[in-house]
């Protein structure tokens, strides 16, 4: 190693001991051929490589893993890990070279995966790691933890829906962020609720909401936005989902949109029932919605949503990577700035971590690597990496190529196509001075109108307006020299234009020493490319987007719609007609069900037009294998009658279901129903 460091350097991979130098001169000897250059871009990974004779007396140190830095006038300008080193032989030319190759220290962090939230906690995971409101850890400190319970007096749905899970202890009300009220404001309040279990379990979480919600347990989504409208009447559907947990705290999270209604009209509100499933039957009820309880946390129609910042989402992920020691010694530098939080930013689950920082970076933050040392460097998009420069480049002067090149490919007016039919965004500027120009999106299986919107709006902003590019050769000047008087991120004036720097090639020139060649987009342009890779990003996260279908645990999951059935029997004329279960034409024959169902509701109905005949009760009673298992008790003003019955009645195939008259009353005419559903 000689005695003054050169323009490279070798370090060790933890990029902290200098190991030796790569310069041309060593010991009065001049090494050649000898060759290094690097790119190094905005926001990106960047690559490099470096050509060296065989028996370069540094050459023991050129080996995957080190770092080798690059250094112009003593200052460290570049970085990267040698992660390829070829032996070449040379026509013509005595002996072997050494060519290494290898990424910017940012790729360090493609070392490191994505993973799911608490991947080891027996928590369910999916396709995708997912950072929201919902997520498991984001803290509800500034939550309320009052919920209103919902009985809309003047509504014509007060009830459960149909199939739902019902029981007294503890009975499930309709909830909203907000007190009772039969017209709530139209928009989206939020709602969490952690359970412990103590030992590992099968549950059940019953769900139903007016008008649309989303379901997550422990950062998963299980579903989003179904029953929507013009479906008027989802409220009245019960879904249903069946997911494995482990011991310890689980979050249940609920995200509710009330549509807009009548003004007379238009209540909100949320119905959870959650239970312990054994032998593919309900069990025990572990928790539901009711004011009572006072363990629901809400949001009250949250403008924005309650997110996570850039920064947050960075350190979790080295915090995740360091605890199984990967990426050890890297820190994050968020340079003292603040941050905005993100509605919502999702990336696959095993994943290289590099991805996040692409992904972050196309839009909402800057960064680079450290070149000295282990730290990521982070500024928000506002701040920017880089700064405003006093540098002003001109052709002729220190020029000597100018070229711009305008693309008038635009779109100003798009059609986003997804499973919901199709949505227009315009841009009204844009086709004021361009005419309208349309173009098309399909935004896969996109699961809610925010996010559409957020992609089409993305797209807008990268196609609204033509790209103009520049490109140009910097003749070094004093005071105008790219990697000291500015470098990748500040902005230059260039030919009466202000650019930023968006890259820099270095090259080892014959003398030793570091030469920096610019490249250079206008500041449009930087944001047309970033709205690019935002419009990329949002359509490949939600391409597939993580739902209860993609939970662990080998579990086949019952998710979704709860299916319903109908058993009937019926008469004709005066009940006591038909009431004899010994006549062989007595309609009311038992049954056997195909499968196995839950019994959630009993009924009698007569029609209204008969009602000034009917005198005195009619009593009916539902068996099961002979028991009586429900009655219903139908008076002489009565044309309806129905009874909730006990979860626990489930029918299984061998079981025998009947109903017999036990009292008579004058009713003519009508249907006994029993509705039964899933069993879970």
């Amino acid at each position: 190693m000689s005695a003054t460091p050169g323009s490279l350097r070798i370090y060790n991979r933890a990029n902290t001991t200098l190991l030796s130098n790569l310069d041309r001169t060593v010991s009065g000897r001049v090494w050649g051929p000898m060759e290094a250059s690097a790119q190094d871009r905005l926001n990106r990974v960047g690559s490099a490589s470096v050509t060296v004779p065989f028996d370069h007396p540094s050459a023991a140190d050129i080996v995957g893993g080190n770092v080798v830095r690059m250094y112009q006038d003593s200052t460290c300008v570049y970085a990267w890990t040698i992660t390829q080193v070829r032996v070449v032989e040379i026509d013509d030319e005595p002996g072997k070279v050494i060519v290494a190759s290898g990424v910017g220290l940012l790729g360090r962090w493609s070392e490191a995966l994505v993973e799911p939230w608490n991947a080891n906690e027996g928590r369910p995971v999916s396709l995708d790691r997912i950072w929201n409101w919902a997520s498991p850890e984001l803290s509800t400190t500034g939550w309320s933890s009052t919920v209103y319970d919902q009985t809309w007096s003047n509504s014509q749905w007060p009830r459960l829906p149909e199939a739902w899970p019902k029981t007294n202890s503890p009975a499930t009300s309709w909830i909203w962020s907000r007190t009772e009220a039969n017209v709530q404001p139209t928009g989206t309040s939020l709602f969490r609720r952690a359970r412990t279990f103590s030992s590992a379990a099968t549950v059940a979480i019953f769900v139903a909401a007016n008008s649309t919600f989303e379901a997550w347990i422990d950062g998963v989504l299980l579903e989003r936005e179904p029953n929507r409208q013009p479906d008027r009447t989802g409220y009245e559907k019960t879904r249903r989902y069946v997911v494995a947990v482990g011991t310890g705290v689980h979050d249940f999270a609920f995200g509710v949109e009330n549509w807009g209604g009548s003004i007379s009209d238009n209540p909100a509100g949320l119905a959870v029932s959650v239970w312990t499933v054994e032998s593919d039957e309900l069990n025990t009820i572990l928790f539901t919605t009711r004011a009572a309880d006072g363990d629901w946390k809400t949001k009250d129609y949250p403008n924005p949503y309650p997110g996570w910042t850039a920064i947050q989402i960075l350190q979790m992920c080295l915090d995740e990577a360091q605890a199984r020691d990967e990426l050890l010694g890297w820190t994050i530098n968020d340079n003292g700035q603040s941050y905005a939080e993100i509605e919502e930013f999702a990336v696959r689950v095993g994943d290289p971590l590099t991805k996040v920082i692409d992904a972050l970076a196309a839009t909402y933050i800057d960064i680079e690597a450290d070149p000295t040392g282990r730290v990521l460097r982070v500024w928000p998009k506002s701040v920017g990496l880089g700064s405003a420069t006093a540098v002003d480049l001109d052709p002729g002067v220190n020029v000597s190529f100018l070229s711009r090149t305008t693309s008038d490919e635009i779109t100003n007016a798009v059609l986003g196509v997804w499973n919901e039919g199709v949505r227009w965004r315009t841009r009204a500027f844009s086709i004021a001075a361009n005419g309208r120009r349309t173009g098309t999106l399909v935004a896969g299986q996109v699961g809610n109108r925010r996010a559409l919107d957020q992609i089409l709006d993305a797209y807008l902003d990268a196609y609204a307006l033509p790209i103009t590019s520049i490109a140009a050769e910097v003749v070094p000047t004093t005071g105008a020299v790219a990697g000291v008087d500015f470098g990748i991120g500040d902005t230059v004036t260039l030919d009466g234009d202000t650019v930023r720097c968006v890259g820099l090639t270095w090259r080892l020139e014959a003398d030793g020493s570091l030469q920096a060649r610019p490249e250079f987009d206008t500041i449009l342009a930087v944001r047309q490319q970033e709205s690019i890779r935002t419009v990329e990003r949002l359509t490949e996260a939600f391409d597939a987007p993580a739902t209860a279908g993609i939970i662990d645990r080998d579990l086949l999951l019952n998710t979704g719609l709860v299916g319903t059935d109908t058993v009937t029997w019926s008469w004709s004329g005066p009940i006591d007609d038909a009431r004899d279960p010994d006549n062989p034409t007595n309609p009311w024959q038992p049954v056997r069900l195909d499968k196995a169902q839950r019994i959630y509701r009993f009924e009698v109905e007569v029609p209204a037009e008969n009602l000034a005949a009917f005198t005195g009760t009619t009593t009916i009673v539902l068996l099961k294998n002979g028991s009586s298992i429900s009655t219903l008790s139908l008076g002489d003003t009565d044309t309806y009658v129905g009874n909730d019955v006990s979860v626990t009645q489930v029918i299984l195939p061998k079981d025998l279901l009947e109903v017999q008259c036990t009292a008579v009353g004058g009713h003519i005419d009508g249907a006994i129903r029993v509705l039964t559903a899933d069993p879970v």
